[in-house]
């Protein structure tokens, strides 16, 4: 596996979730601000044969989540399920961090969804030679990756979609106008969902902060929903809903143990790295 890459979708004023404009945003080697290199990336892309593209979620600074999935790439490095031959990973940054988490929650899917949409046509337009494109996600950097599958170029398949501790409402894929993601796994050889019954903001905090989006922000998914990263898809939206992974109760994995290092995190980086080798996931 060669030095991961970083592209930095995050605008000068990120704590009011403003995304870089298509052409401010940046693609970086291993580091947070050297000049612009979207064609040394896209030489990079060229020359791989598969393209992972990692992010976080929300209220993250840009160190923050450069340090956090750092560690988590390196904790997949080492399992023995990783794929790494021809692998290029890519640290997704977008806007994620506000001033008052609990008060800005409800307008974040708005950059998050604009983001995405960028992440797509930039990696349509400078990796479209790759053979392969992984997307991972943690939280609401589900609506990133969601999004850009959405926005690749038409007929481009994603390998792995795997969505962790998802900050989107359960039933996404449903076949219908509610599922907003209908569409995406269609559009991914797998798609693999890691969720955990002891995450408290998903239980707790995510159905008051849903609610308020649905209510004044038009967030366009229902209101009443459970967090797609707490239960897992409904199982009543087959044959949309893809597999998914319950991390056993007695893990006590919670929101914050998903994204960076630590023993408990490596153990999740370890399901992510059977995820993208298209392994089944086992705990530990």
């Amino acid at each position: 596996m060669t030095s991961h890459w970083v592209i930095n979708l995050r605008g000068e004023v990120p704590c009011v979730g403003q995304v870089a404009t298509a052409a401010a945003a940046r693609a970086l080697e291993g580091q947070l601000d050297p000049l612009p290199g979207w064609q040394k990336f896209a030489e990079a892309a060229a020359n791989a044969r598969h393209l992972l593209l990692i992010t976080h979620g929300f209220n993250v600074k840009a160190g923050e989540g450069f340090e956090g999935l750092s560690a988590t790439l390196a904790q997949m490095a080492v399992h023995p399920a990783f794929p790494a031959a021809g692998l290029l990973p890519v640290i997704v940054l977008w806007p994620g961090d506000w001033v008052v988490p609990v008060v800005n929650f409800p307008a974040a899917h708005r950059p998050a969804e604009r983001a995405g949409r960028q992440l797509g046509e930039h990696v349509g337009r400078f990796a479209a030679a790759v053979p392969a494109i992984s997307l991972m996600s943690h939280s609401l950097g589900a609506r990133v990756v969601l999004e850009a599958v959405l926005a690749l170029p038409a007929g481009r398949q994603v390998d792995t979609l795997c969505l962790t501790a998802a900050a989107t409402d359960n039933d996404i894929f449903r076949q219908d106008k509610a599922g907003r993601y209908s569409a995406v796994p269609g559009r991914c050889r797998q798609v693999m969902v890691i969720h955990s019954r002891r995450d408290k903001v998903l239980r707790l905090a995510y159905p008051a902060g849903d609610f308020l989006a649905d209510l004044f922000l038009r967030d366009r998914d229902s209101p009443f929903r459970a967090a797609l990263g707490f239960h897992g898809p409904r199982p009543t939206d087959r044959p949309v809903v893809p597999p998914n992974f319950g991390i056993p109760d007695g893990a006590g994995v919670d929101h914050g143990d998903y994204v960076g290092a630590g023993a408990k995190r490596a153990q999740v980086a370890g399901l992510m790295a059977r995820a993208l080798a298209g392994r089944p996931l086992t705990w530990p």
